[in-house]
């Protein structure tokens, strides 16, 4: 209830490639007030929804009013699609490149490097000049050489990135490279 006591809400949902649902969005009406009782009632067909607030006042008192949002698709948080390398046999040097569902950009945040034993690597502040986006890729420097041979895992901070619509990246945590 963001807009006071019974506003209302209607939350969008993903499935994940493992099956489990997760929150993608919140919606909220543009001009919710107490009791509007937004999201009621909704219908979605493909990236179109419409919200109905059922006790609106817009047009006199609980004439209710319905919210179209046509583009759901700029509601669904930026995920994780790919990340390389994607095996310990590789150079040192190489790059860590994440590639996300969507163009991103930094806000802030960092992305940390450990082995898989938990043990501390590197702490990358995602708008330093170790990180660079182009669209969808980031590209991560670590100064510190990753082990040929040793498996890392990657964890970024919820929030360091977002698409350009301002849906936030949920995190990472224990993602194993």
């Amino acid at each position: 209830d963001d807009s006071g006591t019974n506003s209302g809400s209607a939350y969008m949902f993903q499935r994940g490639e493992n099956g489990q649902w997760t929150q993608a969005a919140k919606l909220v009406a543009s001009d919710g007030a107490s009791d509007d009782w937004f999201g009621y009632s909704v219908s979605v067909d493909g990236d179109t929804a419409l919200v109905g607030a059922v006790a609106d006042d817009d047009k006199g008192t609980n004439s209710g009013s319905t919210y179209i949002y046509d583009d759901l698709t700029q509601f669904i948080r930026p995920k994780i699609v790919d990340v390389s390398p994607g095996s310990s046999d590789v150079d040192p040097n190489t790059d860590l490149i994440i590639e996300f569902s969507t163009d991103v950009f930094a806000v802030s945040g960092s992305i940390t490097i450990m082995q898989s034993d938990g043990t501390l690597i590197e702490q990358i502040d995602v708008t330093s000049e170790q990180v660079s986006i182009t669209g969808s890729t980031v590209t991560i420097n670590p100064r510190t050489l990753l082990n040929y041979g040793t498996s890392y895992m990657i964890e970024i901070d919820n929030g360091a990135f977002e698409d350009v619509t301002g849906n936030d990246f949920p995190g990472l945590t224990s993602a194993s490279n």
